[in-house]
């Protein structure tokens, strides 16, 4: 038979070495999750960045539109009738005064 220092010693060894696995596994673990909800972030940051680029473009796209039919419906009105009649004042006005 072992004495029973013997005996304690190993059980103290064995105790300590499953206390070490458990507290790196914990350790790598908590480490895993930092570095998987860091790269959801930085995912999140450029689909946000893209977006704002995509409503940015749509900005331009919509003013770029409404300024090529201001000039479409001013070179209407200025080519249906003689600039200094009623009817050439008044075409297209309202349109101008709604799309400002």
């Amino acid at each position: 038979m072992m004495p029973l220092a013997a005996g304690t010693g190993v059980v103290v060894i064995a105790v300590a070495a499953a206390v070490v696995a458990v507290v790196l596994i914990v350790a790598l673990s908590v480490r895993g999750r930092g570095t998987r909800a860091a790269k959801r972030r930085g995912e999140a940051r450029r689909d946000l960045d893209q977006a704002r680029e995509h409503a940015d473009q749509a900005e331009r796209d919509r003013d770029v539109a409404r300024s090529q039919i201001e000039q479409a419906t001013d070179e209407r009105a200025d080519h249906d009738a003689p600039s200094n009649s009623v009817a050439a004042r008044g075409r297209g006005g309202i349109w101008r005064r709604l799309w400002k």
